[in-house]
């Protein structure tokens, strides 16, 4: 992405999100777009797992890609989003690390909500 569009985005976003009450997602969220939000979450899963979550994905749209296409795909993701130069992919040390390997959807949400909950005194 060109750097002058990223910025308008990271400014539109940062005008969107101005009011509390926003739930916002995505690999530069917390660093860049919502730095002094209440609460931050790094989800994370083993690579095993997050490509048997997109194989399912693409078992629905007949995508032909094999298992270990898909994993290299994630690994290479990874690799160019912690090592590019503008913000790169960052846990940040105030985020809450939830390792949603073992973990559905709903149960997630739940380990988040609890989270939230806590925050708001």
């Amino acid at each position: 992405m060109h750097p002058l569009v990223r910025m308008y985005l990271v400014n539109f976003q940062q005008v969107i999100v101005k009011r509390k009450g926003w739930i916002a997602d995505g690999r530069d969220i917390g660093m860049r777009v919502m730095p002094d939000a209440e609460v931050k979450f790094y989800l994370t899963a083993s690579v095993d797992v997050r490509a048997e979550r997109r194989m399912k994905d693409y078992q629905e749209s007949d995508n032909s890609k094999s298992l270990e296409e898909v994993k290299q795909e994630i690994i290479d993701r990874d690799y160019q989003d912690m090592n590019r130069e503008i913000d790169p992919l960052t846990q940040l040390p105030e985020a809450i690390v939830i390792d949603t390997s073992d973990h559905t959807i709903e149960s997630q949400v739940g380990v988040m909500e609890r989270v939230v909950k806590g925050v708001k005194r």
